[in-house]
Parts: structure tokens; C-alpha cells; sequence
């Protein structure tokens, strides 16, 4: 401001005389072009067919509906049709709430960057994530809960949240009791529900577990479906999904694993109201802490193995062992031992996880006084067997590890599936 009072008189018109010019060649311009046009009917069609490149370089996108001549067909529509098969991702928390996000928010970044908050809730940081998965929002989403009943919703269906946002309560997506609680979810597309080489595999704390097809899932009540048949005082503890070429890995509180195939030899198919069958004997006072698949891919006996079972104690010690150690054998046994707990301890130490990691995933580890802490799996020490592990997280005096999701590796990530055209008559 001081700058242009300091500026002479002369100087000031000279600026203004000058713009003016300039606005006065302009104008010239485009009264010679407008009189042309009008003049001159060939450049009429040039200029229209130039700004209707323009805008089909701009808008011009496959069809994306289908106009069908039976308008009967217009009543099969479904909200499914109306939806993109957008790729998501879904958390369940351990206090109790669920939201959807869209992959998109979550954008590539240089290794070793701090990343986003899509799991932590803005002044919630007493609640931790026990379910982390992707899918898309046309596939199925089952609910295990903790009484045996699988709940089943379509993905869309779960509310979107940011991901700063602690989510919606359970109870509002999902018809559960007052004591019952998700004991695992299990994302599956409609090509799985109709495969009969896919399985839903389900243990309960007292070593019962059992595999019943997916198809089995097809169609749920709103009340839910039976998937296993629970004694009295015994609770469903986890799901997950497999087939006949994986292998079945359950680990025990008193830090006992073992390891059989999922095929029918080992593991035959059993119908939705059946309880099961024993997963190993279990030592007096012993109970399941943990269920995995392990793929055949992870089978590798080799140094340089992608995939590694994580073992998490209670009191804050992990390892990380390779597959082979745990040697595939006959369901029913007694286990093989998985860690030595350290001794010492104010309290007797147990296994808290026991879950299958690959490269470049990381964990996250929430205690029983809500303390969170995130860390890369391939930071965790592998041993062997009967090592004691490292310090996976240091707990405070009478703190103990609760619950440890495996966050998988962004680059596993599948690129979503091109819409199918919507239909509309």
C-alpha cells in the first residue's frame, strides 16, 4: 500500500491507460470473431465440432445401464444394483462398535511413516480393534457370536464412518443378547458361498470345533443360524474361513499348539446344529486361546519363509516361529509345546494369540487398562519353539495383554472388481 502512494500521478495513469489498451485489443478480437462466425458457416461447424471433442473426451465413459425391454424386469432390482462394488475396509472394536471405510482414504505412503488414524477413535483410546479385514461392499459379512449363532449382513449394509469416528454399536447392525458379544467375522464373496471346497471352521473354549459349508450361510433368519451346538458353560471363541488344502493351527492357554490338515480325513463337514469334534486333549485347567488357518503357501520351512505363527503372552513376551516347526499331525492330541514362559512373574504367564503373520504386516496389541501400541510383525524376533520370546510390550503393574489384531499389508490389498452395469427399464 505504501508503495503504490508513493507512486507518482503519471506513473498511475500510464498503468491505467495501459490496461485499458490491452482490454480494448481484446474485445477487438473477439467482435472480429463473432462477426466471422456469423459470416461464415464453416467455422460455425468447426467450433462446434471442436467443443464437442471436448466434451467427449471429457464425459465419455462406457454405459454403465442396460434398458431392457420387459419393464417387468425393472421390479427384480435389489439395493445391491444400485450400489458400486466399491472396495472397503471394516473394524470391529473390543468395546463393542463397527464402521466401514472406504480403501480410497487410505492412501499409499513410503515405508516407514507414521500412517493414518483409521482404527484409533478420537478421544475413545481406551478401545482397541479385534476385527480388521477388506472386502467389497457386495460381499457377505458373517457374524459369529459367542452363544454358536452366525449373523449375516451384506457390507453395504454396514454404516460408513471416517476414520476418526468410533462407529455404531453392534446391537444396531446386528440382533445380539445382552451377554452375547462377536466372536469372529468372516468376510465371503457369492462365488464362496456357493464353493463347495469353502469352509466355515469354529472352535469353542473347550476345544470342540467343527467345519460346515459356507453354502450352509447362503440365506440367515434375522434371528440367525444355529452353527454349533455349545455344552453349558461353554462359548464359542473363534471363526474363520477355509478349505480342504489348509491347515488348522489352535493354541491353548497353557501354551500348547497344535496343527492338523482341514480336509476331510481330519476334519469331515458337519451340519450346522452338530457340536463338533475335539481339536486336541486338553491338559486339566487348560482351554483354547486361539484359532488360525495356515495356507499351504505358508508351509515353507525355509529361512526366508513369508509367512510365521505370532505368539503373544499375557504378560507382554512374543516370538515369531516358522510354520514348520509345527509339524502337521492327527487332530485329538495333546499339542506340541509353542513358548516356555518366563518365570519370576508376579502372576503365572499364558498364551494370549497365536495368529499367522506374513512379511510386512503389522500388529496391534491392546491390554486389559486399554493401552494400544502398533508395530511392525517382522520387528518381532523369530525363535523356536521352546524359546521364551522378547519383550513384545512393556505392561504396567497389574496390566495384561487382551486382544491382538494382525493388520495385513497394504500391498495385499486387492484392487476392487469393475462394477457390473446397473439394469433399468
Amino acid at each position: 500500500l505504501d508503495a503504490i502512494l508513493n507512486l507518482r500521478l503519471s506513473r498511475l495513469t500510464a498503468l491505467e491507460s495501459k490496461k485499458l489498451d490491452e482490454e480494448h485489443e481484446t474485445l477487438v478480437k473477439d467482435i472480429a470473431a463473432a462477426q466471422n462466425l456469423m459470416q461464415n458457416d464453416d467455422e460455425v461447424f468447426s467450433v462446434m465440432i471442436s467443443e464437442w471433442d471436448e466434451i467427449r473426451e471429457k464425459h465419455a465413459v462406457p454405459r454403465r445401464s442396460k434398458i431392457l425391454k420387459d419393464p417387468k424386469a425393472a421390479m427384480d432390482l435389489t439395493e445391491e444394483d444400485l450400489l458400486a462394488n466399491d472396495r472397503s475396509i471394516v473394524v470391529v472394536t473390543a468395546a463393542g462398535y463397527i464402521k466401514r471405510m472406504p480403501v480410497s482414504d487410505f492412501h499409499a505412503q513410503r515405508r516407514g511413516t507414521r500412517g493414518k488414524a483409521g482404527a484409533r477413535q478420537r478421544g475413545h483410546d481406551d478401545d482397541a480393534v479385534t476385527q480388521f479385514f477388506t472386502c467389497n461392499d457386495h460381499d457377505t459379512v458373517l457374524f459369529a457370536t459367542t452363544s454358536g449363532i452366525v449373523h449375516s449382513i451384506r457390507a453395504f449394509q454396514v454404516p460408513l464412518a471416517s476414520r476418526t469416528a468410533r462407529g455404531t454399536p453392534l446391537p444396531a447392525v446386528l440382533p445380539l443378547g445382552a451377554e452375547d458379544s462377536v466372536a469372529g467375522v468372516v468376510p465371503v464373496t457369492s462365488a464362496d458361498l456357493q464353493d463347495d471346497n469353502q469352509f466355515l471352521v469354529l472352535v469353542s473354549k473347550r476345544g470342540w470345533i467343527k467345519k460346515t459349508l459356507l453354502s450352509a450361510f447362503a440365506t440367515t433368519s434375522s434371528r440367525g443360524l444355529i452353527a454349533q451346538v455349545l455344552d453349558d458353560g461353554d462359548r464359542l471363541l473363534s471363526a474363520r474361513r477355509c478349505s480342504n488344502e489348509d491347515s488348522v493351527v489352535v493354541a491353548t492357554v497353557g501354551g500348547f499348539v497344535t496343527r492338523f490338515d482341514a480336509d476331510q480325513k481330519q476334519l469331515r463337514a458337519t451340519g450346522r446344529s452338530a457340536r463338533g469334534v475335539k481339536s486336541l486333549t486338553l491338559r486339566e485347567g487348560d482351554m483354547i486361546a486361539d484359532l488360525d488357518i495356515l495356507p499351504p503357501s505358508a508351509a515353507d520351512d525355509s529361512e526366508d519363509a513369508p509367512s510365521s505363527l505370532l505368539v503373544v503372552t499375557k504378560n507382554g513376551f512374543g516370538k515369531r516361529v516358522l510354520a514348520s516347526e509345527f509339524r502337521s499331525c492327527n487332530r485329538g492330541g495333546k499339542g506340541v509345546t509353542a513358548i516356555k514362559f518366563k518365570k519370576g512373574g508376579d502372576e503365572e504367564d499364558c498364551i494370549a494369540c497365536c495368529k499367522v503373520v506374513d512379511d510386512g504386516d503389522e500388529v496391534m496389541l491392546t491390554t486389559s487398562k486399554g493401552t494400544i501400541v502398533r508395530q511392525r510383525g517382522d520387528d518381532i524376533a523369530r525363535q523356536g519353539r521352546t524359546a521364551t520370546g522378547v519383550r513384545v510390550q512393556k505392561l504396567d503393574d497389574g496390566d495384561a495383554i487382551l486382544e491382538v489384531a494382525v493388520v495385513p499389508n497394504e500391498e495385499d490389498v486387492e484392487e476392487p472388481a469393475a462394477p457390473e452395469p446397473a439394469t433399468v427399464a
